[in-house]
Protein backbone atom coordinates (compact mmCIF):
# COMPACT_ATOMS: atom_id res chain seq x y z
CA UNK A 1 0.00 0.00 0.00
CA UNK A 2 1.47 3.38 -0.71
CA UNK A 3 2.06 5.99 1.47
CA UNK A 4 -0.65 8.80 -0.18
CA UNK A 5 -3.09 5.69 -0.42
CA UNK A 6 -3.10 5.65 3.29
CA UNK A 7 -5.30 8.52 4.16
CA UNK A 8 -3.37 9.98 7.48
CA UNK A 9 -0.21 8.30 7.12
CA UNK A 10 0.74 9.95 4.49
CA UNK A 11 4.41 11.00 4.11
CA UNK A 12 6.08 14.42 4.37
CA UNK A 13 8.86 15.17 2.69
CA UNK A 14 10.87 18.40 5.13
CA UNK A 15 12.00 20.82 3.21
CA UNK A 16 14.33 21.72 5.41
CA UNK A 17 16.00 18.32 6.20
CA UNK A 18 16.35 17.47 2.43
CA UNK A 19 18.07 20.76 1.16
CA UNK A 20 19.90 21.31 4.56
CA UNK A 21 21.49 17.63 4.07
CA UNK A 22 21.49 17.50 0.27
CA UNK A 23 22.32 20.62 -0.98
CA UNK A 24 24.74 21.53 3.02
CA UNK A 25 26.10 17.77 2.64
CA UNK A 26 27.51 18.59 -1.11
CA UNK A 27 28.48 22.44 -0.23
CA UNK A 28 30.48 20.74 2.69
CA UNK A 29 32.05 18.02 0.54
CA UNK A 30 32.94 20.67 -1.86
CA UNK A 31 35.00 23.18 0.76
CA UNK A 32 36.84 19.76 2.17
CA UNK A 33 37.81 18.48 -1.04
CA UNK A 34 39.02 22.29 -2.88
CA UNK A 35 40.92 22.70 0.82
CA UNK A 36 42.76 18.99 1.00
CA UNK A 37 43.49 19.85 -2.77
CA UNK A 38 44.84 23.10 -1.38
CA UNK A 39 46.94 21.72 1.02
CA UNK A 40 50.12 20.27 0.64
CA UNK A 41 50.80 16.20 1.87
CA UNK A 42 50.48 16.50 4.96
CA UNK A 43 47.60 14.67 8.06
CA UNK A 44 45.26 17.45 7.24
CA UNK A 45 45.50 16.44 3.88
CA UNK A 46 44.04 13.31 4.52
CA UNK A 47 41.89 14.07 7.19
CA UNK A 48 39.90 17.20 4.72
CA UNK A 49 39.91 14.61 2.03
CA UNK A 50 38.07 11.36 4.16
CA UNK A 51 35.82 14.29 5.42
CA UNK A 52 35.35 15.13 2.39
CA UNK A 53 34.09 11.88 0.66
CA UNK A 54 32.09 10.98 4.12
CA UNK A 55 29.98 14.49 3.74
CA UNK A 56 29.63 13.38 -0.20
CA UNK A 57 28.42 9.67 0.78
CA UNK A 58 26.25 10.83 3.43
CA UNK A 59 24.49 13.73 1.37
CA UNK A 60 24.53 10.93 -1.70
CA UNK A 61 22.42 8.58 1.15
CA UNK A 62 20.12 10.74 1.92
CA UNK A 63 19.73 12.25 -1.93
CA UNK A 64 18.78 8.34 -2.46
CA UNK A 65 16.22 8.23 0.45
CA UNK A 66 14.89 11.76 -0.77
CA UNK A 67 14.02 9.78 -4.28
CA UNK A 68 12.56 6.85 -3.10
CA UNK A 69 10.06 8.78 -0.82
CA UNK A 70 9.60 11.16 -3.89
CA UNK A 71 8.63 8.41 -5.88
CA UNK A 72 6.67 6.57 -3.27
CA UNK A 73 4.62 9.68 -3.18
CA UNK A 74 3.41 9.47 -6.79
CA UNK A 75 2.28 5.37 -6.66
CA UNK A 76 -0.93 4.29 -7.77
CA UNK A 77 -1.77 1.78 -10.82
CA UNK A 78 -0.27 3.59 -13.36
CA UNK A 79 2.49 5.41 -12.36
CA UNK A 80 5.42 3.11 -14.66
CA UNK A 81 8.25 2.93 -12.09
CA UNK A 82 8.36 1.83 -8.45
CA UNK A 83 10.41 3.34 -5.57
CA UNK A 84 12.67 0.62 -5.29
CA UNK A 85 13.29 0.41 -9.08
CA UNK A 86 14.07 3.98 -9.34
CA UNK A 87 16.49 3.95 -6.99
CA UNK A 88 18.03 0.47 -7.09
CA UNK A 89 18.99 0.84 -10.89
CA UNK A 90 20.77 4.13 -10.20
CA UNK A 91 23.77 1.29 -8.53
CA UNK A 92 24.37 0.07 -11.80
CA UNK A 93 27.58 1.08 -13.16
CA UNK A 94 27.49 2.99 -16.33
CA UNK A 95 23.59 2.03 -16.72
CA UNK A 96 22.97 4.59 -14.06
CA UNK A 97 24.20 7.33 -16.99
CA UNK A 98 20.96 6.18 -18.57
CA UNK A 99 18.46 5.52 -16.05
CA UNK A 100 19.32 9.24 -14.00
CA UNK A 101 17.11 10.78 -16.84
CA UNK A 102 14.56 8.09 -16.32
CA UNK A 103 14.70 8.44 -12.65
CA UNK A 104 15.52 11.93 -12.00
CA UNK A 105 14.46 13.52 -15.15
CA UNK A 106 11.38 11.91 -15.58
CA UNK A 107 9.90 12.52 -11.72
CA UNK A 108 8.60 15.51 -12.93
CA UNK A 109 6.46 14.25 -15.91
CA UNK A 110 5.17 11.54 -13.82
CA UNK A 111 4.42 14.16 -10.95
CA UNK A 112 2.25 15.61 -13.05
CA UNK A 113 0.61 13.18 -14.50
CA UNK A 114 -0.05 11.27 -10.87
CA UNK A 115 -1.23 15.05 -9.69
CA UNK A 116 -3.62 15.45 -12.82
CA UNK A 117 -5.30 11.70 -11.92
CA UNK A 118 -5.42 12.48 -8.09
CA UNK A 119 -5.70 15.95 -7.05
CA UNK A 120 -6.05 18.24 -9.20
CA UNK A 121 -5.44 21.33 -7.38
CA UNK A 122 -2.25 20.35 -6.74
CA UNK A 123 0.70 22.26 -7.97
CA UNK A 124 2.38 21.17 -11.46
CA UNK A 125 6.57 20.56 -10.88
CA UNK A 126 8.64 22.12 -13.90
CA UNK A 127 10.82 19.68 -15.70
CA UNK A 128 13.62 21.97 -16.21
CA UNK A 129 15.50 21.20 -12.53
CA UNK A 130 15.06 18.00 -13.07
CA UNK A 131 16.23 17.27 -16.76
CA UNK A 132 19.01 19.44 -15.66
CA UNK A 133 20.93 18.07 -12.42
CA UNK A 134 20.78 14.70 -15.11
CA UNK A 135 22.42 16.87 -17.91
CA UNK A 136 24.69 19.10 -14.88
CA UNK A 137 25.87 16.02 -13.33
CA UNK A 138 27.29 14.52 -16.38
CA UNK A 139 29.28 17.78 -17.78
CA UNK A 140 30.36 17.85 -14.28
CA UNK A 141 32.73 15.21 -14.84
CA UNK A 142 34.88 17.83 -17.64
CA UNK A 143 37.83 19.47 -16.50
CA UNK A 144 37.29 22.75 -15.46
CA UNK A 145 33.98 23.27 -17.26
CA UNK A 146 32.92 21.00 -14.81
CA UNK A 147 33.13 23.42 -12.03
CA UNK A 148 30.48 25.54 -13.44
CA UNK A 149 28.25 22.18 -14.19
CA UNK A 150 28.80 21.90 -10.59
CA UNK A 151 28.01 24.37 -9.69
CA UNK A 152 24.74 24.75 -11.81
CA UNK A 153 24.16 21.57 -10.73
CA UNK A 154 23.99 22.29 -7.59
CA UNK A 155 21.68 25.39 -7.86
CA UNK A 156 19.43 23.05 -9.98
CA UNK A 157 19.19 20.34 -7.32
CA UNK A 158 18.49 22.97 -4.92
CA UNK A 159 15.23 24.39 -6.57
CA UNK A 160 14.28 20.44 -7.67
CA UNK A 161 14.64 19.39 -3.52
CA UNK A 162 12.22 22.03 -2.67
CA UNK A 163 9.80 22.01 -5.59
CA UNK A 164 9.62 18.61 -5.04
CA UNK A 165 8.99 18.98 -1.34
CA UNK A 166 6.59 21.54 -1.39
CA UNK A 167 4.50 20.08 -4.42
CA UNK A 168 4.28 16.38 -2.70
CA UNK A 169 3.12 18.01 0.47
CA UNK A 170 0.19 19.00 -1.65
CA UNK A 171 -0.89 16.20 -2.54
Amino acid sequence: MSATSQGSAKQELSVEFYLGFITGGQLLAGLLLLLARLMPDSLGYTGLFVGGLLALLFAFAVWIGFLHAAWSAIQDAETGLSPGRAVGFLFIPVFNLFWMFRSVGGYAAAYNAYAKRSAPKAPHLAEWPFWGVCILSLLSFIPFAGLVAAALGLVAMFMLVRSTCLAVNAL
